[in-house]
């Protein structure tokens, strides 16, 4: 999966900037992006939109064992969740 990341001083504008694209891709406050579950108009625009944020932000590769990270933060059985931990 791939995964946001940005510099401690840069969180508040980085969640604006979310929040922003939550709202351009039709999506509720809090609601998660999966970019899989993204037409290809909101792919554009969600790569794009992330794009423009750099050098703020890096996209990086993150692997996760869920089933390993569910018992340690409560999750429930619905592993998707497990992905939009850090996201949302």
């Amino acid at each position: 999966m791939a995964a946001v990341a940005w510099d401690q001083a840069w969180d508040t504008r980085a969640h604006a900037e979310l929040a922003a694209l939550r709202s351009n891709l039709g999506r509720q406050p809090g609601q998660g992006v999966h970019f899989v579950k993204l037409s290809h108009h909101d792919r554009l625009l969600a790569a794009n939109t992330l794009g423009g944020l750099a050098p703020n932000v890096t996209v990086i590769t993150v692997t996760v064992c869920k089933r390993a990270l569910a018992p340690m933060t409560g999750f429930t059985e619905d592993m998707d969740t497990c992905g939009l931990f850090g996201f949302s």
